[in-house]
């Protein structure tokens, strides 16, 4: 199963967290990729950059 890296100001990167979120398949609920939670740091950063 793929996980994918975070989209931070412009740029594709590994996050710092280990945990990851699942994401479903609406019409039947499986599990079809995985995305990285983001970090509190990683999250500033793109709050950060979308406010530049």
């Amino acid at each position: 199963m793929d996980t994918h890296q975070l989209y931070i100001i412009g740029r594709f990167v590994t996050s710092q967290a280990e945990d990851t979120i699942d994401i479903l398949n609406p019409a039947t609920e499986a599990v079809i990729s995985k995305i990285p939670k983001a970090t509190e740091d990683e999250v500033n950063q793109a709050v950060e950059g979308a406010a530049a």
